[in-house]
């Protein structure tokens, strides 16, 4: 995994190298998250379509033996859509999720009435979303944009996620995306979440044939 900091044009300016471990959860209807360790005594000599976390808290630690660390935690990308709620209700009969999706994109983030509550940096294309089986979803005053995606997904049974896409040369936006799959994700107990162990004895290394099966 290759990490970078980003600026608030969504442009690399800084790999990042020096941490003690990294712990990046996507899953497949929710927003994911991310925990990133790294040990502070380094700071004194280290001055394909990617995943986007957005940083929440910053703390520092030290352990038994004095070793200092900053434990960054945040979650993926997609947690951005709760930063605003739904300005109106509706009711949706028969319609597709793609279009639902796009009217409350649009009307809560896009290009809202208020523009002081658009987000520029986010892109949701309605022709390269998949085509899922028509649903019925009542949308509720005041519901925020992410727990709305997650109902319709839930409805819908798909997942989501939002990864950066480079429209230009000098424009990189937020892509919201649906995508239809197998929930894999931790805490779920329909279908086993791929595990690869470094250990071939244990019995749980079997998931690594699975996942070659998949993958094949």
């Amino acid at each position: 995994m290759k990490l970078y900091v980003l600026n608030e044009e969504l442009q690399r300016i800084q790999p990042i190298s020096v941490y003690e471990s990294v712990t990046w959860e996507s899953f497949y209807r929710e927003e994911g998250n991310f925990i990133w360790k790294l040990p502070l005594n380094l700071f004194i000599e280290n001055t394909e379509e990617p995943d986007l976390g957005v940083v929440e808290s910053v703390e520092k630690t030290v352990d038994d033996n004095n070793n200092k660390s900053l434990t960054v935690k945040g979650r993926l990308a997609s947690c951005i859509l709760e930063s605003r709620v739904s300005i109106g209700s509706n009711v949706f009969k028969d319609s597709y999720p793609r279009d639902i999706l796009k009217t409350v994109l649009e009307d809560n983030f896009l290009s809202p009435e208020d523009t002081l509550r658009t987000i520029d940096i986010l892109d949701y294309q309605v022709s390269e979303q998949p085509i899922l089986s028509q649903i019925d979803y009542e949308l509720l005053r005041g519901t925020d944009g992410l727990q709305i995606t997650k109902d319709v997904c839930e409805i819908s049974d798909c997942g989501f996620s939002m990864g950066l896409k480079e429209l230009s040369d000098d424009e990189v936006k937020l892509q919201f995306r649906l995508y239809k799959g197998v929930n894999r994700s931790l805490g779920q107990y329909i279908n086993k979440p791929f595990v690869i162990l470094l250990n071939s004895d244990n019995p749980e290394s079997s998931y690594t044939k699975e996942l070659a099966d998949n993958l094949s």
